[in-house]
């Protein structure tokens, strides 16, 4: 476990999980708003560089050190994914090299090296992170971490399936940091394309919210909170007011002023507010046979988790059979697309994923 710095033990570090499209990013840009807190975008580490290293409570050294620095200098030139160039983004190798030695010299040390260094820019006293896999590694984070926080967006599952078959990348989510970085903007955009099946999005919503559900009954309400998106953007003083209590922080108004990022139906805007259209505008985009098929992989966690399920009818049937006949060749198109994303291999990856083990 690396050791931890005077503030850090005044209060633990946050991390958003949960599944994608949930509104993780406005929730990373509403607390980027507090004067305290500082949420790192996407890293990973939990989900793929530290399996891969084999950990991360041991000290690093030689290639695996080289590999891990690399790492999170890339990340600090362009987001996850983006082929980010060490020693061209905001963070210093030595700077790096020095805070991760002062925490103890190991994997968990250099990623927290990065995100305190990341908050320390804007001179926030608290660090997170948000990466929304992490959901599938609350034990591994709060064995290193035993006073971290878990903010665990859930979202209407059939909004999350609207939203991954429109999306695209429209920029504000670091998408756009690099004007000349095309070639990965199309290959995101391909990536998305061919990753989409309506019962592949289900059935990923479905691993990681289970996985949420999980992790607050083993670890207790007190390190692991749901947070529905449609109370956040439909009454967000008041649950942006109990989250911060839930924190140890107090209320600020800025919070509400949060960016428009990485929507799928609206452009990014540095103060666009909270906006609520996206919360209902699923009913119109999809079709009684799309919501009959998400309902087959997602019914009893909706229930679970307050929201209601749509009543079906047999006319729906042919679609539903259809996309559960379709699912394994559009599972291994979404495989290969992925390829780059799943550490440990294929078998584990969808395992954990899809809620079948979690670890």
């Amino acid at each position: 476990m690396p050791e931890s710095d005077p503030s850090s033990q005044q209060s633990g570090p946050i991390f958003i999980v949960g599944p994608s499209r949930s509104g993780t990013t406005l929730l990373r840009g509403m607390l980027g708003r507090h004067p305290e807190i500082m949420i790192s975008p996407e890293t990973h580490w939990f989900d793929d560089l530290r399996p891969r290293l084999g950990g991360g409570e041991h000290k690093l050294e030689g290639e695996g050190l080289r590999h891990c620095e690399d790492w999170f200098l890339g990340l600090a030139h362009r987001p996850f994914g983006h082929q980010g160039i060490p020693g061209e983004g905001w963070l210093q190798r030595e700077s790096l090299a020095d805070r991760a030695q002062a925490l103890g010299g190991t994997g968990d040390a250099h990623f927290q090296a990065f995100c305190q260094l990341d908050a320390e820019r804007l001179e926030r006293r608290r660090w997170g992170e948000k990466t929304p896999r992490h959901v599938f590694r609350i034990a591994d984070v709060l064995a290193a971490y035993p006073d971290a926080r878990f903010l665990c967006l859930v979202r209407d599952a059939r909004a999350v399936v609207t939203s991954y078959r429109n999306w695209r990348t429209r920029g504000g989510a670091g998408f756009n940091m690099d004007p000349h970085d095309e070639q990965a903007l199309d290959q995101e955009r391909q990536r998305a394309r061919a990753s989409y099946h309506p019962l592949i999005a289900s059935l990923m919503w479905r691993g990681a919210v289970q996985a949420a559900i999980q992790g607050r009954k083993h670890f207790g309400e007190d390190r692991v909170r749901l947070v529905r998106y449609e109370d956040l953007v439909q009454n967000p003083v008041q649950h942006l007011t109990e989250i911060s209590k839930w924190l140890d922080l107090d209320f600020d108004p800025n919070m509400l002023e949060v960016p428009i990022m990485n929507s799928t139906f609206s452009d990014y805007e540095t103060q666009g507010g909270v906006m609520t259209m996206a919360v209902e505008s699923w009913r119109e985009r999809l079709s009684a046979k799309e919501v009959a098929a998400v309902q087959s992989v997602c019914g009893p966690t909706l229930l679970a988790t307050g929201y209601e399920n749509n009543a079906t009818s047999l006319l729906s049937l042919p679609f539903v059979l259809w996309s559960w006949l379709t699912l394994p060749f559009a599972g291994l198109r979404a495989a290969r697309a992925n390829k780059s994303r799943i550490p440990g291999g294929l078998i584990p990856y969808l395992a954990r994923r899809l809620g079948f083990r979690q670890a």
